[in-house]
């Protein structure tokens, strides 16, 4: 017997995800397909939209339409974002997309956009600084080093928008993906600044404003071809994965708040609230009339992996290794920023320290040394969270590092905080799947959707017994932070670029 399903499908940093969920919220398909990100030189992230993004939309759809049993009745995509994808006026990319914050190259397009527009004035307007988390000062390093790319570019697209027009042929974008594209969007009066859109990207058409759970159209017959969905079959709009999650986890409403342990670590505090801030994201969220104030380290299971690979194992090889003994204020201090950070404090040149080190240093402690310092690092985007959006909240914890109780056990002490965890914590297709099943009328009960399995409560003392730790962690980057610069500054070409 035939069933009802909508579909959830998330494009990652390093992998795509499908569910296929009933009217009850039972998962009754799931297929995962790993991909990889190109680094074409030093601070430069991309990847293909076409060869990557699309070719795992049809992969994966493609498996879910040999399951005649499944019926999709609607189909939601998110994505990494924002990213800087120029295509033609057909949508075609004319090369790959830029990725999001951790993609650094447009460090001169940010000092001039943030001397025209930024400063007071301009975050109030904006949400936030301009900073690598927008895709504006990409588009514009294209214009200075691809000029042949920006003069032929007649639609900017993120990943999720791209995909769904893909899909259905629309051209359109997320209000939450627009709010992240400063200067461009106004995110008190929620619209495009129509004068800056003609200053900055002549020639170029402006999306349509959607909100996510949106309605955008249905399956265009070719679209039906390649992956298998019968032509017609609804499309909904999604938006940045990290929210996706958020809506997956019912982090979404005012007061709610999330901590996502992905490839890097991100953070959603919301509010009934417009909170604009120099060094987090104020933007639209998926609700319309809730704002996020929102951060993203530009690392986090990405520390992790390095780790793997410097020592030849696995993930789960160099946590075992960091636990296998209490971490605490006598374990060497690591900064973990490989690659820059970007919230609380947007310094593409900061990298990692290995401080405190000792002959009889071995595997273990070099592994317990980044995960404190990841953790001390989350610790230190909560409290500047804090400070700016106000009050005390629980997180909900979500990602692929939320399945790992003593990684949620020490963040909970390091920073104070109760952290939630969902039954399903890799969740952005699955909140695809729930605004799939909202656009549809589809009244089940959220919470059975993906109801609580535990909970984190940090530890009596802990905390306070972290804090001179904390207090070492930021005092090592601001005395090693002249030196990263001063390093990293020789050979780079004079706007700023690696030479």
């Amino acid at each position: 017997m035939a069933v009802d399903v909508v579909v959830g499908l998330d494009v990652g940093t390093q992998s795509s995800k499908l569910v296929a969920c009933d009217v009850d919220g039972a998962i009754l398909a799931e297929e995962r397909v790993a991909h990889s990100v190109s680094r074409p030189r030093p601070g430069h992230f991309e990847q293909d939209a076409e060869t990557v993004w699309w070719r795992d939309v049809v992969a994966l759809l493609r498996r879910l339409a040999d399951r005649a049993e499944l019926r999709p009745q609607a189909l939601c995509v998110s994505a990494i974002g924002p990213t800087a994808l120029p295509t033609d006026a057909a949508g075609s990319p004319l090369r790959p997309a830029i990725l999001y914050g951790i993609d650094t190259r447009a460090r001169a397009e940010i000092v001039e956009l943030d001397e025209r527009y930024g400063g007071p004035e301009g975050i109030a307007i904006t949400g936030s600084a301009i900073s690598s988390q927008s895709p504006v000062p990409k588009l514009l390093w294209l214009q200075r080093h691809e000029p042949e790319v920006f003069a032929a570019m007649r639609r900017w697209y993120s990943a999720s928008p791209w995909l769904a027009g893909k899909l259905t042929g629309a051209y359109a974008i997320d209000h939450h993906s627009a709010s992240q594209s400063a200067p461009l969007y106004d995110v008190p009066r929620a619209e495009w600044r129509q004068d800056l859109w003609a200053e900055l990207l002549p020639g170029v058409a402006v999306p349509e404003l959607v909100w996510p759970g949106d309605r955008l159209g249905g399956v265009t017959p070719e679209a039906s071809e390649a992956t298998g969905l019968p032509a017609g079959t609804p499309v909904v709009m999604g938006t940045v994965d990290a929210w996706a999650e958020a809506y997956s986890a019912y982090a979404d409403a005012p007061g709610t708040a999330m901590i996502m342990y992905g490839s890097t670590y991100f953070f959603i505090a919301n509010s009934d609230r417009f909170v604009a801030s120099n060094r987090f994201w104020g933007t639209q969220s998926v609700r319309r009339g809730v704002h996020s104030l929102a951060g993203g380290m530009a690392t986090g299971g990405l520390v992790l992996d390095w780790l793997a690979k410097l020592f030849a194992t696995d993930v789960k090889t160099v946590l075992d290794l960091a636990f296998n003994s209490e971490i605490g204020p006598d374990t060497p201090l690591a900064l973990p920023y490989l690659t820059g950070e970007r919230t609380p404090f947007a310094d593409p040149d900061a990298r990692a320290v290995l401080f405190g080190m000792g002959l009889d240093t071995g595997q273990a402690d070099v592994c317990r040394a980044f995960v404190l310092g990841l953790a001390l690092a989350i610790r230190d985007n909560l409290d500047t969270i804090r400070d700016e959006a106000g009050g005390g909240r629980d997180y909900v914890a979500v990602g692929g590092g939320a399945t790992s109780l003593p990684l949620l056990q020490l963040v909970s002490d390091v920073a104070g905080i109760t952290q939630i965890v969902p039954m399903r914590t890799i969740g952005a297709a699955l909140g695809d799947a729930g605004l799939a099943a909202e656009a549809l009328g589809w009244a089940t009960p959220r919470e059975r959707w993906n109801p609580t399995e535990r909970v984190v409560q940090p530890t009596d003392g802990r905390k306070a017994a972290f804090d001179p730790t904390y207090a070492r962690f930021k005092n090592l980057y601001s005395s090693t932070r002249h030196l990263q610069q001063d390093g990293l500054a020789v050979g780079r070409s004079p706007d700023g670029a690696p030479a």
